[in-house]
């Protein structure tokens, strides 16, 4: 009512013929013009560019199986714990949860989050992923602790420092301290989860934000380190990765540094070329210097697990270069092999800060929900005291968070015993992996370096020197042609920065999964030379450019749109594979 009465009291604007002419004498001849933004022209995804240029058609004779898809509700076969999505309904039906929540999440939802992530709530992981050898030294080590409390009839304090002995790979031991909240157990229905110890520090709710699933998550994790001041800075990125770090970061305007994965131990961080790239960077006042490292643990696409061990390893050096770390746990979890368990990151160090980020997409087997988190693991307030917190809550304000009906159903979710469905779940994809084992192991050309333990693919190595003879000089040649002939849709490693490897996603039935590996054996028997000249210098069939994970080659022409839209919905399958994560 002010702004009228004021509006009244204002002088009317002159209606001479003059002022009321129009603000262009040219209107109607003016042509249109609109164009994109910079920013936006400049977007840009690895995947989407390296598979416009798989130009294939399947085998209209066989039915199109896709391993390619990271989505694992697709079968079916696979489904949510009992009870959750029923919840969910129930949240729908609530008449107090249509509106809107807080910026950052309602408080419950965000309180869980601390509950679950922080010291109290306990891990579970499937039984079968501990090394025989490990498995027997923290028995005893349990044991004798057990023994020791009994006769001393004391409750022991879950923050007391205890001296852990793990057995290495190489049969050697390391000791280092360790804090435990209390002992393991096994769960109460006799199944092979087992709960661990968690000894990451007390969260409370305000270091918890709600995102629209991990990738905002990992954006807003991203922005909050892309400057320090005026500074533009860059970002480690682990190679293999998920493309979708890369894109992340040019979106933010953080230059992509990329350390190595090694596929010969297990896909664990080769640590001496993060520390080169760092003290490189450091010595050369010209570049960029680097703000943070992005570890992805449970792996994709490696489908690596990262024992205790090298988590403490990845810690400690990132204490000494001072280099915050971005957590992808988005498959947490999700462990099933036989020589480790899940275990966080925050839970290792008690010194360096750790943004983790999950949702409920890949553990809770429901990638179309879209609800995600952010978690600030800051014992020593370092983030706190950066302004780390008001930023996040300012980036939150931007879309307001994920529906508020999930976030509502979130601490029971959390809170939830899904502990007998977890080991089923485990259990199934334990089973397609060995299948892809077995099978990888009778296909000529192709192997395994390191077996998955985690996650939800395994990353499958390509002879390529094999198949050269049969024109296939490249992963995307041979999975090109694997299309055509088989119909048998799997993503060239080039994807993740994995020259000469595909990716294989665990989550297909095991009867379907064993029919592609059929007749990928029966492709590889077809095409395959029968002698080998090494694949360890594969370059001739690179196609990478040079921003893609460092690689300096051309890249083919594109095909036509008309080649593009023959892929079987190539198109539509990999929109999927970009939004899901």
């Amino acid at each position: 009512e002010r702004l009228l009465e004021k509006a009244r009291e204002m002088p009317r604007a002159s209606s001479s013929n003059d002022d009321a002419r129009p603000l262009c004498d040219d209107d109607e001849n003016t042509p249109w013009s609109i164009t994109a933004s910079t920013s936006a022209s400049q977007t840009r995804n690895p995947i989407r560019e390296i598979m416009d240029n798989f130009n294939a058609t399947p085998n209209p004779n066989k039915t199109v199986i896709s391993c390619a898809l990271g989505d694992p509700s697709v079968f079916g076969h696979l489904q949510p714990p009992p009870g959750v999505v029923e919840h969910v309904r129930d949240m729908f039906k609530e008449k107090k949860n249509n509106g809107y929540a807080p910026s950052s999440g309602l408080h419950e939802s965000r309180a869980s989050l601390a509950l679950r992530y922080g010291p109290r709530m306990a891990r579970k992981s499937f039984d079968v992923t501990r090394r025989r050898s490990e498995a027997e030294e923290e028995k005893k080590f349990l044991e004798n602790d057990d023994q020791k409390n009994t006769s001393n009839k004391k409750e022991v304090d879950f923050l007391k420092t205890k001296t852990n002995t793990i057995s290495l790979a190489q049969g050697g031991t390391e000791t280092h301290q360790r804090r435990v909240q209390n002992q393991p157990r096994k769960s109460t229905d006799n199944s092979a989860v087992v709960v661990y110890p968690n000894s990451r520090a007390k969260l409370s709710a305000h270091d918890a934000f709600l995102t629209h699933g991990c990738s905002q998550a990992l954006s807003h994790a991203i922005q909050v380190l892309a400057k320090r001041g005026d500074r533009e800075m860059a970002m480690l990125l682990p190679k293999p990765g998920f493309a979708l770090y890369q894109t992340l970061c040019e979106v933010h305007g953080v230059e992509c540094v990329f350390y190595d994965l090694d596929g010969k131990k297990d896909w664990e961080i080769d640590l001496e070329h993060v520390r080169r790239l760092v003290e490189e960077r450091k010595r050369d006042g010209t570049k960029r210097k680097i703000s943070a490292i992005l570890v992805n643990n449970p792996s994709n696409p490696c489908g690596a697990l990262f024992a205790e061990r090298h988590l403490v390893e990845i810690c400690e050096t990132c204490e000494e270069l001072k280099l915050p770390i971005i957590a992808d746990e988005v498959y947490e979890d999700i462990s099933f092999g036989d020589r480790c368990n899940y275990l966080p990151l925050a839970s290792v160090s008690e010194t360096v800060p750790i943004l983790a980020v999950g949702s409920l997409s890949k553990r809770w087997l429901v990638p179309g929900w879209r609800l995600g988190w952010l978690l600030v693991h800051d014992r020593n307030d370092v983030m706190k005291n950066g302004g780390i917190h008001d930023a996040l809550e300012k980036l939150s304000q931007v879309t307001l968070g994920p529906p508020t009906p999930l976030q509502a159903a979130l601490p029971f979710i959390l809170q939830n015993d899904d502990s007998a469905w977890l080991n089923e779940t485990l259990q199934t994809l334990r089973e397609a992996r060995d299948v892809c084992i077995e099978k990888c192991e009778r296909c000529v050309g192709l192997s395994m370096e390191s077996l998955p333990d985690g996650a939800m693919y395994a990353l499958v190595k390509i002879d390529c020197e094999r198949f050269r003879a049969a024109g296939m000089t490249d992963d995307v040649a041979f999975t090109s042609a694997l299309f055509s002939e088989e119909s048998v849709l799997v993503l060239p490693g080039q994807c993740f920065g994995a020259f000469g490897y595909a990716r294989v996603v665990l989550t297909c039935p095991t009867e379907t999964l064993s029919e592609a590996w059929d007749r990928i054996e029966s492709f590889c028997q077809r095409k395959a030379s029968p002698d080998s000249h090494g694949s360890d210098n594969l370059v001739a069939g690179e196609v990478l450019s040079a921003s893609e994970f460092g690689r300096k080659t051309s890249t083919p022409a594109p095909p036509s749109d008309e080649d593009i839209d023959d892929v079987f919905s190539l198109e539509a399958t990999m929109r999927q594979e970009e939004a899901i994560y």
